[in-house]
């Protein structure tokens, strides 16, 4: 349980998986890059918190209003068929999508059945770029 900025459960994979997590996103990253808008700065390379700031100012400073909002939730909420339908359309290869299906199919305990990825693995950060990109236009 973590409590920065809010209460939140994290599973955190053993260290020699996450080892597998960051090689797969080694993996991953590439690909997906192409699809993000440039104003997503989650476990991107060469964005972050520092320059998701800078843009943030840089807006403030052009508008009087914004919008602040959080998707309570969210990672217990992504449906783990959409998420596969999402990663097949943008990956080919038929053994990466075995080891993503069981990344996916993860269970988190306090969710429902086919629903939910674990806050603290590298990959669930990109499954959720992913998922708030395909679910935006869906």
């Amino acid at each position: 349980m973590i409590h920065d900025p809010k209460e939140r459960m994290i599973c955190a994979a053993d260290f020699r998986d996450r080892v597998v997590h960051h090689a797969i996103c080694k993996i991953l990253g590439p690909i997906f890059e192409k699809s993000f808008i440039y104003d997503s700065y989650a476990c991107r390379k060469n964005k972050g918190t520092h320059r998701a700031i800078k843009r943030a100012q840089f807006f403030c400073r052009q508008y009087q209003y914004y919008l602040k909002l959080d998707i309570k939730k969210f990672f217990d909420s992504i449906d783990h068929a959409i998420l596969k339908t999402m990663l097949r359309r943008k990956v080919k290869d038929k053994g990466l999508l075995l080891l993503l299906d069981i990344f996916v199919e993860h269970p988190v305990p306090w969710t429902k059945a086919g629903k939910g990825i674990p806050i603290g693995n590298l990959t669930s950060q990109h499954f959720a770029n992913l998922y708030r990109l395909f679910t935006a236009f869906e």
